[in-house]
Parts: structure tokens; C-alpha cells; sequence
């Protein structure tokens, strides 16, 4: 029997992509196992679930002496790397104090790989949400490492700078492979980072999951357990129901979809209702500002729902949401987006956004160019609410095809199996 691959996560540890990313893969194959940095529960606890990694680490929580640390920067000096940074920063002008702790932030990254991470000799080390802190154990693994490194969206499109594309578009070069989402991120990545990295580029989906949609499945139509629900929220039954993004991240846009949601002509605020879904994401600061913004300036009845729910009431939070206004600076393709247009309902989306999968897959998005367009098109959604519960009925199975993960494990699993060992 061959033995199990290692897969090692590094970057972002963040629970409600990898868990079922991984979680999923597992059950279609025995043939590895998974350990983790960082791992970061979303739900803060909220919502109990197995998770998929063998292992748990927090490198960033080791010591190092100050002995160790003098001969690791040493060590570091030796090297063509040190060297590069060492350039590269004094070409941008770079304070001395910066340009010596960023030396001293990559000699550890050194010691680490050295010391803690390539002891535990994994098959592949995959680095998620590609930013240059991110994927800094990259530049110390040996040349013939197996590494992936796999973009979300807000990194390729929210991070740039010219310390950004030369850091990870070296971080890029070293990698074995690189996931994408979309054939659109990826032209925006070989655009940002170079051409020469086109051969390296898999076009894989995040796994989602399938917990949420099993439960919208078994929740569809019964009207009382999701009046119930909404009662329980304070959520108003009898009028048309506009989730307002779906976290706290201020790059959701919140100010600007809401401020121009009070140009709403009276009567058609009188048929509608906000929910604003903040169950993460943003700070105590920010949340608070939000919360005063609506209490002062919304003359629309509106929800703020601060709890992280578990998959069934996450999907009757779907299942009562009509229309859903998905307006950020950037996205890849939004799991909450996705759940509401399972559930057969509306979604208004930024045209900036790269949505082409959902178009070629026939799923009937509202695009909006500007947020001065959301009074116009919320009243056409308010006078032909019946259109859009037609144009939405087949959305279910769309989603299946393109999205579940029969599909997307298999070319998750597909990718680890073609890594040499």
C-alpha cells in the first residue's frame, strides 16, 4: 500500500473554505492526510463541527532566542534571497528599521521552515490567500517542493502595490502550481504577475458546503418553519425581504448600497425590508458605527443579525431572503451569493464583479454598474417580484452541476494526485 501524502495548509487558516475544502476531499479519497497552520473557527465557536486536519499548528507562536535568532539572521545574510530583499527595499526607499525587521521577519520564516516545518516531511505544502506574509515559508522550502499556491479573490484584486507583485510574484514563480477561480481572475492574474506563469495555472472552485444546501433542500416551501424563523429574528413576514451583503468586512460596501437605498420612493419602502448580516467579519468599531448609521439615518425597517448560524438557520436565512444586494470592491464568487440563488431567489451584483460562470451557467444575476442604480432596480424587483421567482426556479439545479462536489473534489483530488511524491 502507498503510503498516505502529507498535505501541510499555510497562510490563511481560515475554517468556512478549508474545512470543507478538505473535509470533502477526505471522504472521496483515503490517500492523504491534511495538518494546518493558524486554523481560525470563523464561527468563534458558535457552531460546532468536525474539521478535517490531522494536525493543528501556530508557528508564529514560537520562541526563538536571541542567540538562535542572531545566527538565523546570519545564516539568512548567505543567502541570494537576503540579498534580493535587501535591494529591492532600499529601491523603494524604505526606512532602515523596516528594511532590518522585514530581514528579521524572513530569517525566522527561515528557522521555521528548517526547524518546525520540513521535519514533518509533507508531500505538499498549499498556501492559501496569496499576500506576501502569506506565502513567506515558500522562499525556504527546498526546489523541488510540491507547493500550490491558491488565490480567494481579495488578494488578486484588493492587493496590490509594487511590494505586493514582487514579493508574491516571486513567491508565484517558485510555486509548483496556482489556483484560480475563474478564467477571469486568472487573466487578471497573468496580467498582474506576468505571462510566463500561464502553464503553472489550475482553474479550480472552492468545495462548498453541501451541509447548507442539503438543509435549503429540505426547508424549501414550508412557509411556517421560515415564518417562524423570521418572527424569531425579528424579521418582518409580510414584506419583501433585501439582505444587504453577508458579513461585517467594511468592503462590502454597506454605506453606499444603504445610502442609496433611502432614495427609495416611499411606497416601495413600505414593501420592502433590510436584513444586515454581520455575524463576522469588521471590528467591534466599525459594527458599532453600522449599527448607529441605521438606527439614525434608515427610514426602512431593518434587521442587523449579529449571530454566526449554524447550516440549518443559515439556510433559512436564504430561504427568507428575496433578494440579496451583493455590491463589494471585490469577490471570487460569494458562497452566501450562491446559497441565495440555490434557494431561488434574486441577487443584485456589481458588474465590476467576475460572475462569468454564473452567466455561462444561465443564473439570472441583476447587474448593477453603479450604486446610484439600486433604487431603479429594487423598485423593478418590487413591481415584477413574480418574474424574478420564475426566472429563478431552475437555479437549484444549475448550481448542482457546476459547483457540488462531485465536480469540484474530483479536480481538487485530481491536482493533489498529479503532485509528485
Amino acid at each position: 500500500m502507498n503510503p498516505k501524502k502529507k498535505i501541510l495548509v499555510l497562510g490563511i487558516g481560515q475554517s468556512n473554505f478549508l474545512n470543507q475544502l478538505y473535509g470533502d476531499a477526505q471522504l472521496k479519497s483515503a490517500n492523504y492526510t491534511v495538518d494546518i497552520d493558524k486554523f481560525y473557527d470563523v464561527s468563534k465557536g458558535q457552531v460546532k463541527t468536525e474539521t478535517p486536519f490531522e494536525s493543528k499548528f501556530n508557528f508564529d507562536d514560537i520562541r526563538v532566542s536571541f542567540v538562535q535568532n542572531t545566527f538565523n539572521f546570519l545564516s539568512f545574510l548567505c543567502s541570494v534571497f537576503f540579498w534580493e530583499v535587501l535591494f529591492f527595499e532600499l529601491s523603494q526607499k524604505s526606512s532602515p528599521k523596516t528594511i532590518f525587521t522585514l530581514l528579521q521577519k524572513y530569517a525566522r520564516a527561515k528557522y521555521i521552515v528548517n526547524t518546525h516545518i520540513l521535519p514533518q516531511r509533507h508531500t505538499i505544502y498549499h498556501f492559501h490567500f496569496c499576500t506576501p506574509e502569506n506565502v513567506m515559508y515558500i522562499h525556504f522550502l527546498p526546489k523541488n517542493a510540491n507547493t500550490i499556491c491558491s488565490f480567494w479573490g481579495s488578494d488578486l484584486m484588493r492587493n496590490t502595490g509594487v511590494s505586493n507583485v514582487f514579493y508574491v510574484g516571486k513567491a508565484l514563480r517558485t510555486a509548483t502550481k496556482i489556483t484560480i477561480q475563474s478564467e477571469e481572475l486568472a487573466q487578471i492574474l497573468l496580467f498582474k504577475y506576468g505571462r510566463e506563469l500561464e502553464p503553472k495555472i489550475v482553474i479550480n472552485q472552492f468545495t462548498i458546503n453541501t451541509e447548507i444546501y442539503n438543509q435549503i433542500d429540505a426547508l424549501q416551501g414550508q412557509t411556517e418553519v421560515i415564518n417562524q424563523f423570521k418572527t424569531a429574528q425579528g424579521i418582518p413576514t409580510d414584506k419583501l425581504i433585501i439582505s444587504v451583503s453577508h458579513n461585517a468586512f467594511s468592503a462590502n460596501n454597506h454605506y453606499k448600497i444603504l445610502d442609496n437605498l433611502r432614495q427609495l420612493e416611499p411606497r416601495y419602502k413600505e414593501q420592502i425590508a433590510l436584513i444586515l448580516p454581520l455575524g463576522y467579519g469588521g471590528n467591534e468599531q466599525s459594527i458599532a458605527e453600522l449599527k448607529t448609521y441605521c438606527a439614525t439615518k434608515i427610514d426602512i425597517p431593518i434587521t442587523i443579525l449579529t449571530d454566526f448560524f449554524d447550516p440549518k438557520h443559515t439556510a433559512l436565512l436564504r430561504l427568507s431572503t428575496h433578494l440579496m444586494i451583493q455590491m463589494p470592491i471585490s469577490d471570487a464568487l460569494s458562497g452566501a451569493m450562491t446559497e441565495v440563488l440555490y434557494s431561488g431567489n434574486a441577487v443584485i451584483s456589481g458588474s465590476w464583479l467576475p460572475y462569468g460562470i454564473l452567466k455561462s451557467n444561465k443564473l439570472p444575476l441583476i447587474e448593477a454598474y453603479d450604486f446610484n442604480q439600486l433604487p431603479l432596480l429594487v423598485a423593478e424587483f418590487c413591481n415584477h417580484y413574480e418574474h424574478y421567482q420564475r426566472a429563478n426556479s431552475s437555479n437549484a439545479q444549475a448550481i448542482k452541476t457546476f459547483l457540488f462536489p462531485d465536480t469540484t473534489s474530483k479536480q481538487w483530488i485530481s491536482l493533489f494526485n498529479a503532485m509528485n511524491s
